[in-house]
């Protein structure tokens, strides 16, 4: 049985559902017990597709929550923003996807990123991000995140074993 079904087995609401998997995913894959990895990219590689997309996801959410895209561009350096966009289309939050994939169109962001990729993180917001912002903020383009990551789950129970 996957770690998260039995999480899902205890019927509880999709928020703290969506919590436990989160923390059974960092315990499994990013502890100290467990031989944490020796960079985010590391672990990273070493997730389930459906692992890696609530990762990423999740990042992207409080990052942009929290600064916004251009801070999440200048944090991140745009490392896996376009892996990003299509984790959140594939939780089923394609309203979010569409907003980051904007973000990265407005500020020409490649995909791939080449190798000596740096995004210029100026002090200065750009104002087509700040614009995008507020759009997404307003939106509330990923208001049901945790109940289309609890979905995504049920729906996919062996990417999470």
């Amino acid at each position: 049985m996957s770690y998260a079904q039995a999480i899902l087995d205890r019927d509880m609401p999709p928020a703290h559902a969506y919590l436990q998997i989160l923390d059974a995913i960092n315990a499994r894959h990013f502890s100290a017990t467990h031989g944490r990895p020796a960079s985010f990219d590391q672990g990273l590689a070493l997730l389930s597709l459906g692992e890696r997309a609530l990762i990423l996801a999740t990042d992207f959410r409080y990052q942009v929550y929290g600064d916004g895209f251009h801070d999440y561009f200048g944090n991140t350096n745009c490392r896996h923003a376009h892996e990003t966009a299509r984790a959140l289309a594939l939780l089923g939050l394609p309203r979010a996807a569409d907003f980051l994939r904007r973000a990265l169109a407005a500020c020409q962001v490649p995909d791939p990123l080449p190798e000596n990729f740096e995004y210029d993180h100026a002090e200065k917001e750009p104002p087509p991000l700040g614009q995008l912002e507020r759009e997404y903020r307003q939106s509330h383009a990923d208001a049901d995140f945790e109940a289309a990551a609890v979905r995504y789950v049920r729906e996919h129970p062996e990417e999470f074993t």
